[in-house]
C-alpha cells in the first residue's frame, strides 16, 4: 500500500464483523460473510411539497352524511339533523420514498429427487441440496407515516400525490390550517425505506436457499420527498344531542377516512331478533326432545353451541360502529 493510501475501518452491516478500506473506494468486500458493502452514500434532493385541498370547510358536511348513510341501521334522518361541532384542519406528514434495491445472491437450495414411478406418480422421494444463483432487483415506492399521532388509519394510509405543490406555510394559515411538524427526519425515513426492501429480499431468499453463502446488496434512495396531506379533523352531532362523535376526512382528495357510526332504534330491534332466533335454532333439540340419534346429548350440544356462536357473532357484528374508506 503506498504512502497516500489510508486505510479505514468500520464494520460488515451483515454479519457484524471488522471491515477494512481504502479512502475513496466506493465497495469493500467482508471476508467473513462474502458481503459486498457499499461505502459511497448517493445524494438524493430532499424535497418538500404539500397536497392541494379539493374539500373545503363548506362541503364536509355534504361528503360526511354521504358515506354515513352507506352504513346500515344509521339513523335515516341523519341527512337533515348531522351538525359539524368542530372542524380543524391538520396538515399531517408523510415521507413518499422512491427505493431501488438489487440483491446477487448465491447458495444452497432444496431440490428433489423421485424413485419408483407407479400408476402416475413415485413411491418414494428424497430431498438434496443444489448449489443455486439469482438475483432479486425491484423499484418501490413506499410511503412512511412521520405524525405524532397514533391512530391506524392514517398510519396505514396510501394517498395519491398528484395536485402537490411546493410547500407554503402561508397558503396553509389562508386556509385555517395548522402544520404537524414530523417526528423524524429524512435520514430515518430513508432508513425506513431501505428496510422495508431488505427484508422483502431477506424473506424472498430464504424461501429459495436453504442455505446462504454469499450476499451481494445494493440499496438506495432514488428520491424522497416530505409531504403534508390536509386531512379534517371533525366533531359532530345529531340533532340536540350533547354526544359527539369523530371523523377524519381527506381534505385532498374528500374521502373519509373515518368516522364513527350511530345505530338507530330499528336497526338494533332486528338484531336483537335475528340473535334470538339463531339462539332458538340452536336450542331447538332441547324443546323438541326429538327421539332417537337426534335426541343425543352430542346433538343437544352441538346445536345450542352453533346457535349461541351464531348469536354472538350477529351481535358482535353489529356493534362495529364506524366507517373507514377501503383503500386499494
Amino acid at each position: 500500500m503506498s504512502k497516500e493510501e489510508k486505510l479505514l475501518h468500520t464494520t460488515c452491516p451483515n454479519c457484524g464483523a471488522p471491515l477494512d478500506y481504502r479512502e475513496g473506494d466506493p465497495v469493500a468486500l467482508c471476508v467473513y460473510c462474502n458481503t459486498m458493502v457499499q461505502l459511497r452514500k448517493i445524494k438524493t434532493e430532499e424535497e418538500h411539497y404539500m397536497l392541494k385541498i379539493t374539500a373545503d370547510r363548506g362541503i364536509i358536511r355534504t361528503l360526511l352524511v354521504g358515506d354515513l348513510l352507506k352504513v346500515p341501521g344509521v339513523p335515516e334522518n341523519i341527512r337533515e339533523r348531522l351538525q359539524i361541532v368542530e372542524a380543524k384542519l391538520v396538515y399531517i406528514p408523510y415521507y413518499v420514498l422512491q427505493v431501488h434495491g438489487n440483491l446477487k445472491w448465491r447458495g444452497l437450495g432444496r431440490q428433489a429427487r423421485y424413485y419408483g414411478p407407479y400408476e402416475g406418480a413415485y413411491r418414494n422421494i428424497s430431498f438434496y441440496l443444489k448449489p443455486e444463483a439469482g438475483e432479486f432487483d425491484d423499484h418501490l415506492v413506499t410511503i412512511v407515516y412521520a405524525g405524532n399521532i397514533q391512530n391506524e388509519v392514517l398510519m396505514s394510509y396510501k394517498f395519491a400525490t398528484r395536485g402537490r405543490r411546493f410547500f407554503s406555510l402561508g397558503e396553509i394559515k389562508s386556509h385555517g390550517g395548522v402544520v404537524m411538524e414530523p417526528k423524524f427526519g429524512f435520514d430515518k425515513a430513508r432508513e425506513i425505506g431501505l428496510d422495508k426492501i431488505r427484508q422483502k429480499h431477506l424473506q424472498l431468499l430464504r424461501e429459495e436457499l436453504q442455505k446462504i453463502e454469499e450476499t451481494i446488496p445494493h440499496y438506495e434512495v432514488t428520491q424522497i420527498q416530505l409531504i403534508h396531506v390536509p386531512m379534517w379533523f371533525i366533531k359532530w352531532k345529531i340533532g340536540h344531542s350533547k354526544k359527539t362523535y369523530k371523523a377524519i376526512i381527506d381534505a385532498s382528495s374528500g374521502l373519509t377516512l373515518y368516522t364513527d357510526a350511530p345505530r338507530g332504534s330499528t336497526y338494533w330491534l332486528s338484531v336483537i331478533t335475528m340473535s334470538v332466533v339463531f339462539m332458538m335454532i340452536g336450542a331447538s333439540p332441547f324443546l323438541l326432545d326429538l327421539p332417537g340419534a337426534l335426541s343425543l346429548s352430542i346433538v343437544k350440544l352441538a346445536g345450542i353451541i352453533s346457535g349461541s356462536v351464531l348469536s354472538i357473532q350477529t351481535f358482535i357484528k353489529a356493534m362495529k360502529t364506524s366507517f373507514k374508506e377501503k383503500m386499494e
